[in-house]
């Protein structure tokens, strides 16, 4: 697959390696880490695909998850959606929005959790419910509640790698810094 592909070259980048050298393993619920056995290097990855784009974060601290999604995407019921899979406030929240603000903050609300879920490793089955995102489009991204416990160090940051697309990008610790590169095919790159 070429985004295998292109995730072992950024990796093996990180790594000091030719990507064909980067061994990557599964953990139960699918979650792909490097192989510690061959990459004893703390380097955590998420990737997420969305029509002919590829969003990878990469960090060096922190578990991380990341989501991709079309900026105009619609959710075909998404208070139904919201009432049965996202916790009982964000479906409140959502409900209480005037129509015009429905698609954008439940598309973010969607990707937001997506990218959570992927920086626990917990899959994606049923762990929706588990937490609360902010679902006011005017307002940073963040993680309200996990577990009844409180936002905990979660942090969460919105990308926009094209107008067209939206991102979301998830670590359970302080965010110091966020840097995004976008990689071009050659034919685009100017000379």
């Amino acid at each position: 697959m070429a985004r295998r592909f292109y995730l072992r070259l950024l990796l093996g980048a990180y790594l000091g390696l030719p990507g064909k050298e980067v061994k990557i393993n599964r953990k139960n619920r699918g979650k792909p880490v490097l192989d510690i056995s061959v990459h004893p290097e703390e380097i955590h990855f998420s990737m997420a695909k969305s029509e002919d784009r590829l969003l990878v974060g990469i960090s060096a601290s922190s578990h991380i998850g990341v989501d991709l999604e079309p900026a105009t995407r619609k959710a075909c019921n998404a208070l139904g959606v919201a009432k049965r899979y996202f916790s009982p406030a964000e479906a409140t929240a959502l409900a209480e929005l005037d129509p015009e603000f429905l698609q954008p903050s439940f598309l973010r609300v969607w990707a937001c959790k997506e990218a959570v879920v992927k920086a626990s490793g917990m899959g994606i089955a049923n762990q929706f419910a588990r937490f609360t995102v902010d679902t006011d489009i005017s307002s940073p991204a963040a993680v309200l509640d996990f577990d009844g416990k409180g936002r905990g160090e979660w942090s969460l940051a919105l990308v926009r790698p094209q107008d067209d697309f939206l991102g979301a990008v998830a670590i359970e610790d302080k965010l110091s810094a966020l840097k995004t590169f976008q990689l071009l095919p050659a034919a685009h790159r100017s000379g």
